[in-house]
């Protein structure tokens, strides 16, 4: 493949994803640009939390499957270099995710998403949502955002 071709070929790829990203871009800023709001939410979310016991045996059940991503993760970052070592490295640690949980009918919803907390890495998806069933604790079903 001549050089022209690779370039239009990487051009046109980036021009996809320009498309996909510029609507969200209002929501990629750095830490002097946000908002009180924006900046009130993120303290909060470094702060203590109440846990109550059913959502914990539903993050377990959710997290026995999520760690084998966060293990798949880690040994390709063994397998690569450079800045995808890098990503995939921080993709491999549960402490740069950000779990949420609530209730919708007979379902306790988890999801994994990357933090956005510090100074994390541009993720472009990278969330994993599970359904629990509230009274199994079974994984009923599961989405990844990749």
């Amino acid at each position: 493949m001549s050089k022209s071709k690779c370039f239009r070929g990487r051009l046109g790829a980036l021009l996809f994803v320009a498309l996909i990203v510029v609507p969200f871009a209002p929501q990629i800023v750095c830490a002097a640009e946000l908002s009180e709001a924006q900046r009130a939410y993120l303290k909060k979310l470094d702060g203590p939390i109440l846990l109550r016991g059913d959502y914990f045996k539903a993050i377990a059940a959710a997290y026995e499957d999520f760690s084998k991503r966060l293990e798949r993760d880690a040994v390709k970052s063994r397998a690569l270099t450079g800045e995808e070592a890098n990503h995939s490295q921080w993709l491999s640690r549960i402490e740069n995710y950000d779990i949420n949980v609530e209730e919708a009918g007979t379902m306790i919803l988890v999801s994994f998403s990357p933090t956005v907390r510090g100074d994390p890495p541009i993720i472009f998806g990278g969330v994993v949502n599970y359904q629990v069933d509230r009274k199994t604790f079974q994984i009923v079903s599961k989405t990844a955002i990749k």
